[in-house]
């Protein structure tokens, strides 16, 4: 692509980017203080499948929700931070595959 610029996002990103500019801080910290309290009701909040299992599963069910919770909140402070796209991503990716530990393991 050289010589044109590389576009980031896709066919919705200039929609969003004009209604949330200007509120990424709030929407980010709110996202968060929501997030970061998703992670303490899983925390206290868990399966019954949790105590029939043992070694990683019992890991995947007890731990894979409240640490993907409490990934979205560290995602939703970096979106309040306008941090970098990188950073984001690869929050954003552990947060998936934390949920999908904890399917696996539910569903297992």
């Amino acid at each position: 692509m050289r010589g044109r610029q590389r576009r980031e996002g896709g066919p919705l990103r200039p929609m969003l980017t004009a209604g949330t500019r200007s509120h990424r801080k709030a929407l980010g910290l709110a996202g968060a203080v929501a997030a970061a309290g998703m992670a303490v009701v899983w925390t206290v909040i868990v399966p019954d499948k949790a105590a029939q299992t043992s070694g990683v599963q019992e890991l995947a069910i007890r731990w894979g929700h409240p640490a993907c919770w409490a990934l979205l909140a560290v995602l939703g402070v970096l979106v309040a931070l306008n941090a970098p796209k990188r950073p984001r991503d690869g929050v954003a990716i552990a947060a998936a595959a934390c949920y999908a530990a904890f399917l696996a393991g539910t569903l297992l």
